[in-house]
């Protein structure tokens, strides 16, 4: 295990570094690990290889096989008992079927992440918000004005109290193109 979390830190401090090829072989031989039988009750251990691969892939352009990724780590999570990291998965998986213009994929992911943070009750506000940006941004592809101006007024309060300062522009600038006033 210590071995998969150092090949993890290894692959993403050279995805943050700009080299693809290493971080690649790096979340590879992680997720490799992760799949080994010594390694079987680790399901964490495979969701975060598998989280690590597909960002790689997006990162690569590689969509399709993201996506592929992102919904093998949900399964994983899915299993008894639920992972907590579900929610985050599938707000990833959520945003890649959006990009790809899968609207109904994406809905189902976003609100269903959506539901599950607003019943954790230890949810830090920057996760939050970013679990909410995506069904924002849906929301507003669907042209539901009222439900895109709650979602992104309510992330904005959320990126302000993380003292995430792009977010809350990014959520003031969004209200404004709807034409609602920013917090």
């Amino acid at each position: 295990m210590n071995q998969m979390v150092a090949l993890v830190k290894q692959a993403l401090a050279a995805r943050r570094a700009g080299d693809a090829e290493a971080a690649e072989a790096s979340a590879r031989e992680a997720l490799n690990l992760a799949r080994s039988p010594a390694d079987e009750g680790e399901r964490d251990a495979l969701v975060v290889a598998l989280s690590l691969m597909a960002q790689l892939d997006q990162d690569a352009g590689r969509v399709d096989v993201a996506a592929q990724r992102y919904a093998q780590a949900a399964e994983f999570c899915r299993r008894p008992p639920i992972s907590s990291r579900l929610p985050h998965v599938l707000r990833h998986l959520g945003m890649l079927q959006f990009r790809a213009r899968n609207l109904l994929a994406a809905i189902s992911c976003c609100e269903e992440a959506v539901a599950i943070r607003r019943t954790e009750t230890d949810t830090p506000p920057l996760e939050m918000a970013n679990t909410l940006r995506p069904l924002a941004l849906i929301r507003e592809a669907e042209g539901r004005k009222e439900d895109a101006v709650a979602l992104w007024t309510e992330a904005a309060a959320l990126y302000a109290a993380a003292g995430v300062e792009s977010g809350v522009e990014e959520s003031r600038r969004r209200l404004a193109a709807l034409g609602a006033t920013a917090p």
